[in-house]
């Protein structure tokens, strides 16, 4: 009878093992691998967009990008933590349109683009939220902490808005306010709120290595992690494709939430980063891992390949004459 247990939990636990399929880590040297990442931003045509201490990149895979060149007087929305669009102005315009309240040394610390309404939110590390319009120049329009007593801090840690559902998420040192047709409230204001992701209609919100879960109603609910799975403070949340939830603390981790399983990514996948800054998952289901000591990490099915072609030679205008020339980069995949 023992030996039948025996081989009925090895059965079951090797059936658990052949169900995660293998993933591949690549620690990507695209851009420096030895500088910190700030940004990470998928667009909707699934090209990424990363910011790190040498500038912004277009990121095409893990050994090829694209830097993307900014003005030297300018500053660009995706070098800004949460940074979403390629909205640029001149350095200076912030603060002149707000009076000062945004100075040169005010550090922004989360920042989202409405595309649907064109706000520009800004939210700084002591003096709030801002809002502004883009066109058909940079202005702005008002300065949200001031004008709603519910902030009970100006330090803002993450900025989301979701405008098919009229809501609007503002994560800060002492709760995070939601606001939705109109209405805002605080909720939690006891916690420290630094990270958001989605998951269909539901918002994971992050404070202190607690998670809640607001759906489309606004109700809320709070949700267990193990913590045993992680090690430090959790930094940043993201969901994949397959609706498994990242989540980085001194380890990577991977939790499969239906089946509550999880799986931890560190030295022994060659991931050797104990200090994460952002997570973004890509239309692919590819995971971007951005690093303050290890620069980019990517994170795939092993199975998954992936095709680049980029004009290395634009084609002259001769059509008698070849010589256009592309460069093409492939990744991954299973043989044959």
């Amino acid at each position: 009878m023992q030996k039948l247990f025996t081989l009925i939990f090895i059965f079951y636990t090797l059936q658990g093992l052949w169900g995660q399929e293998a993933m591949r880590v690549e620690r990507c040297t695209a851009i420096d691998p030895d500088l910190p990442v700030y940004n990470i931003y998928v667009d909707e045509e699934n090209n990424k967009w990363v910011s790190n201490e040498a500038g912004l990149w277009e990121v095409h895979a893990a050994d090829l990008a694209t830097e993307v060149i900014v003005g030297s007087a300018e500053t660009c929305l995706l070098n800004l933590p949460g940074g979403n669009a390629d909205i640029r102005w001149l350095k200076g315009t912030l603060g002149e349109e707000t009076k000062g309240a945004i100075g040169p040394d005010t550090r922004i610390t989360a920042a989202y683009y409405n595309e649907i309404q064109d706000q520009l939110w800004i939210g700084t590390e002591y003096n709030g939220v801002f809002m502004f319009r883009t066109q058909p120049k940079l202005n702005w329009i008002n300065e949200i902490t001031r004008r709603m007593p519910k902030f009970r801090s100006e330090k803002i840690n993450v900025i989301y808005i979701d405008p098919q559902e009229d809501r609007h998420v503002i994560g800060t040192d002492q709760g995070i306010v939601v606001g939705k047709g109109g209405r805002w409230g605080l909720e939690e204001r006891y916690f420290r709120f630094e990270a958001i992701a989605t998951n269909g209609s539901e918002v994971w919100l992050l404070a202190e290595d607690l998670l809640w879960v607001v759906d489309s109603e606004e109700r809320w609910r709070s949700i267990n992690l193990d913590l045993e799975k992680t090690e430090g403070n959790i930094k940043d949340i993201a969901f994949d494709k397959d609706g498994r939830l990242w989540f980085a603390s001194q380890l990577l981790t991977m939790w499969d939430v239906e089946n509550d399983t999880y799986r931890i990514f560190d030295g022994a996948y060659y991931f050797t980063s104990n200090d994460v800054n952002c997570i973004a998952v890509d239309k692919k289901g590819a995971v971007w891992v951005g690093t303050q000591d290890k620069g980019l990490y990517l994170i795939e099915k092993e199975s998954a390949m992936t095709v680049t072609a980029l004009p290395e030679k634009e084609v002259y205008c001769d059509p008698e004459v070849d010589d256009g020339a592309l460069i093409v980069k492939i990744n991954g995949g299973q043989p044959p």
